[in-house]
């Protein structure tokens, strides 16, 4: 069984202020740090076989934060694990966007099916490489809601800086195991074919 824990990064300045982030390469805040050494804290209560992260700044450091408590280094910058791009809308604040493209379509933005497919793509060859292992995997908000949306089978709303939501690959399906760091309940389990 392959266990992936997806860890959305610590906060920034952008997070702070309601700025859409997407592919700028912003960097954490004090906050942010404090997070991630929290987060870090928790995930060194167990066993991890391999820590890989986006390439994107404020995932970067907090995988690096998060690898000296559980003693991994980072082995691979993923392309498969980077944010939604959200084109023109990125650096302005959602309120801004929304006023300028009322129907949320945003120029230049990726879809949600690209991210989504992009997500599951990214999941599934970390399971082909560490069929048995547990994962750790330092990403992003939209791409981990997206993910765990089409793994447990409904929409998940949104994903809280520095939790983990964590996906397990057995019986050929994916199923969900936690979001936001809450274990999903019985009646809330999904299973998503590869």
């Amino acid at each position: 069984m392959t266990s992936i824990a997806l860890v959305r990064h610590g906060e920034t300045a952008w997070n702070a202020a309601g700025r859409l982030q997407g592919t700028s390469d912003v960097p954490l805040n004090e906050n942010g740090r404090q997070q991630a050494r929290a987060t870090a804290a928790i995930l060194a209560d167990s066993h991890w076989d391999v820590l890989v992260s986006s390439p994107l700044m404020r995932a970067a450091d907090t995988a690096t934060i998060i690898g000296e408590a559980v003693g991994l280094p980072v082995t691979e910058h993923l392309e498969a694990l980077v944010e939604r791009g959200y084109g023109k809308a990125e650096g302005i604040t959602d309120e801004e966007a929304m006023s300028r493209w009322p129907d949320g379509n945003f120029p230049g933005m990726d879809s949600e099916e690209t991210v989504t497919r992009h997500g599951m793509d990214g999941v599934n060859e970390l399971r082909r490489q560490f069929p048995t292992g547990r994962v750790l995997a330092v990403t992003h908000g939209t791409l981990i809601r997206l993910v765990m949306s089409e793994v447990v089978g409904y929409p998940v709303d949104h994903i809280h800086n520095a939790t983990v939501s964590e996906i397990h690959y057995s019986d050929g399906a994916w199923h969900g195991v936690q979001i936001n760091s809450v274990p999903i309940t019985p009646e809330h389990t999904g299973a998503m074919p590869s």
